[in-house]
């Protein structure tokens, strides 16, 4: 696994590469969430196109969610979250994430990191 985590004014991108573990996933995003930065970012997109697999368990996905879930509760303002997934054997993955009852409500899912950042950026 590779990421690379980009800050932009108003929200960032984390990038991802390879076959992502759930513990390695996990990390990634504690680090973003532990920057000062976090609290006023407006979106947080994640961007999973370069991944080839995602080893996840039942139970790292539900920790994920939570930790995704309170992280939006605690922020300052309303944020979008947004994840690309361009391989179609992935997105049942992340279907499950955005259904689970922990996870942040204002998540979405896109296919191309245009229309993520398009739907990231609006403010409702």
């Amino acid at each position: 696994m590779a990421d690379r985590l980009a800050w932009e004014s108003k929200g960032l991108v984390h990038f991802f590469s390879g076959v992502l573990t759930g513990a390695e996933l996990l990390s990634a995003i504690e680090m973003a969430h532990a920057d000062p930065r976090f609290d006023d970012a407006q979106y947080a997109i994640a961007d999973f196109s370069g991944c080839t697999d995602l080893v996840v368990t039942q139970a790292e996905s539900d920790l994920l969610s939570a930790i995704a879930g309170a992280a939006a509760k605690s922020r300052k303002e309303t944020s979008r979250s947004a994840f690309v997934v361009s391989d179609p054997r992935l997105l049942e993955k992340f279907e499950h994430f955005i259904r689970s009852p922990l996870s942040p409500s204002d998540t979405r899912i896109f296919s191309s990191l245009e229309e993520a950042r398009r739907w990231a950026m609006r403010r409702s």
